[in-house]
């Protein structure tokens, strides 16, 4: 599961993963964050050569400033983790 929330006054995304792979979990919050450079919102999708990617939007500036993010993803088995 992704969310949102903030850190250090910056709009960021975190990850919860379900110990028994059901949606009813329970639920581990994961010490890695996808995403800390202010921008939120996120989902997951694979591009067609199979990299796994999340796209936000960022940074959360005033209007007009905010455009869409894509950033890779490693699928470390217990959690996701940014490919940089």
């Amino acid at each position: 599961m992704l969310w949102s929330s903030f850190k250090n006054n910056r709009y960021c995304i975190g990850q919860a993963i379900s110990t028994t792979g059901k949606i009813a979990g329970p639920w581990r919050q994961s010490d890695v964050l996808l995403y800390e450079a202010h921008g939120s919102h996120g989902m997951l999708f694979h591009t067609f050569d199979a990299r796994l990617m999340l796209t936000l939007h960022g940074p959360n500036t005033p209007p007009g400033t905010e455009r869409a993010q894509l950033v890779e993803l490693i699928d470390a088995g217990d959690c996701l983790k940014p490919a940089k």
